[in-house]
């Protein structure tokens, strides 16, 4: 079986388990059973492609595209765990279009090559990094949630959307534990990134990565001792955390698209 099989396969288990999810009225009768029986086989054989596509003959060797399969991977499995563990259900709606769109584009679009990562410090940098994005990718999309929620509510038009998310306690545990998660792994993930790359810290677009990087760190960090402190809740903590995940975003997709340049 060929590499681009297994996306095909995955892409294909993503749509049919949307368009189910869609036709069934107001999203009650898809239980967690036939959740389960996509979630599985999609979720694997999406590993499969995104492990095929950075593993090559020549190293790990990371893309925009690659490096988006492979951080959705992650994204969509925390997202398939929340929904047959805590009911969370509005999250699958927009990280599965996502996986799929991130597949669908690695098999329409050409791939750049980008030299391979060959250092071991340099590839725990790069495996650290995609599951600090992952998870803060996910507590983004909450906070995106938390916010269309507030808004049909003042709209008086939440009955639906309330009915796709768990109680709003579980919400904000849910979110906390996320951006604790993210932001130890990203601080990992700024270490290795200096230790595994020192010689490359002084070139350009290295240390626009790192800055950024920092900088939605402070915001994380900030956001975290807020939370804790203070008792930051609901919309405030909502769009620092999309504030976050924009900056980081920035520092590391944005400059792959312009640049080609990897982790």
């Amino acid at each position: 079986m060929t590499p681009d099989l297994f996306g095909g396969i995955a892409a294909l288990l993503y749509l049919a388990y949307l368009w189910l999810q869609l036709r069934s009225k107001a999203f009650e009768t898809f239980s967690n059973r036939r959740v389960a029986a996509f979630a599985l086989p999609a979720l694997l054989s999406h590993l499969i492609y995104a492990v095929f596509l950075i593993q090559t003959e020549a190293g790990i060797q990371l893309t925009a595209w690659s490096s988006a399969v492979l951080v959705l991977w992650v994204a969509t499995a925390l997202t398939f765990y929340l929904y047959l563990v805590q009911g969370y259900r509005v999250l699958a709606f927009i990280v599965v279009p996502l996986s799929f769109i991130a597949i669908g584009g690695s098999l329409a679009l050409p791939m750049t090559h980008n030299p391979p990562i060959e250092q071991t410090t340099a590839i725990v940098h790069v495996l650290v990094s995609m599951l600090a994005y992952a998870t803060l990718a996910l507590a983004a999309l909450q906070a995106g949630a938390i916010i269309a929620l507030h808004y049909r509510l003042k709209k008086h038009d939440a009955t639906a959307f309330i009915k796709l998310m768990p109680p709003l306690q579980t919400v904000e545990s849910t979110s906390s534990w996320l951006l604790w998660l993210g932001g130890a792994l990203l601080t990992i993930s700024i270490a290795t990134g200096f230790i595994g790359r020192w010689d490359f810290v002084q070139e350009g677009n290295y240390l626009t990565h790192l800055t950024l990087a920092f900088a939605a760190w402070f915001i994380y960090v900030a956001l975290i001792a807020g939370q804790l402190w203070f008792g930051w809740r609901g919309l405030l903590s909502a769009r620092l955390s999309l504030l976050a995940f924009a900056v980081l975003v920035l520092g590391y997709f944005g400059l792959t698209f312009i640049f080609g340049y990897g982790t």
